[in-house]
């Protein structure tokens, strides 16, 4: 029996916007139903996924990339594909914006970490721009803690208080979800019954006080050190 124009068979390997593509960036599928669940973001070649995923506005790439299995090496590779078409120019301006959107990636990024010097301080920037100077990265600023923290939750929390120093609790749950630089600790998903927004998590009372807790300790230690306003 001849198959059907355009038929194939089941089970068979669909593609999600990712670039470039990781071990959750592909669905095996059983039947139509299942195929059609999945919605219209999943391809059935890796090219079509990664043209699609190209024409997405800049920060639409980010979010998608921000949710892969490790943002970080993701965005990473994103950034330094940015740097190496842009014009000369242009390369520090790519290097700039690495560092305001994701300083705590650009900081450990190999490719990125020695044109960081070459920049003008952020800072002076914010100043400039006539905005509220959020807190430096530098070694006389933030950075010692980024490099004291031993928990990732904690150096995520401090990254979002470096970019808006008069951040609510909320709003800095709602930063740790847009950026998708740290996973809620297990214990904590299991409590939420395998729910990772840190927004929705602030909501539940069983752990709105860790997550305040942990909030608070980090403000602490940014006051200490006479980086942030005793109130």
């Amino acid at each position: 029996m001849t198959a059907r124009p355009g038929f194939q068979e089941f089970p068979k390997v669909l593609y999600y916007l990712s670039y470039p593509l990781d071990d959750h960036g592909y669905k095996i599928v059983q039947d139509r139903d299942e195929q059609s669940a999945l919605g219209t973001e999943w391809f059935e070649k890796p090219g079509e996924a990664t043209t699609a995923f190209e024409r997405k506005p800049i920060p639409e790439q980010l979010q998608i990339l921000s949710h892969t299995r490790n943002p970080a090496e993701a965005i990473d590779r994103f950034y330094n594909k940015r740097f190496e078409s842009a014009p000369g120019n242009e390369k520090l301006g790519v290097v700039r914006e690495y560092r305001d959107n994701y300083p705590h990636f650009a900081l450990n990024s190999e490719w990125a970490r020695p044109y960081l010097a070459h920049l003008p301080p952020a800072e002076l920037q914010w100043a400039e721009s006539g905005q509220r100077q959020p807190i430096s990265m530098s070694p006389g600023g933030a950075s010692p803690l980024l490099k004291k923290y031993r928990s990732e939750v904690k150096r995520a929390i401090l990254i979002q208080l470096t970019k808006n120093p008069d951040a609510t609790d909320i709003e800095i749950c709602r930063g740790l979800d847009a950026d998708g630089a740290v996973e809620m600790p297990d214990d904590w998903v299991k409590t939420r019954a395998g729910d990772r927004l840190w927004k929705n998590a602030y909501r539940d009372r069983k752990l709105q006080h860790k997550i305040e807790t942990t909030i608070s300790k980090v403000r602490s230690d940014l006051r200490t050190i006479g980086l942030l306003s005793r109130r």
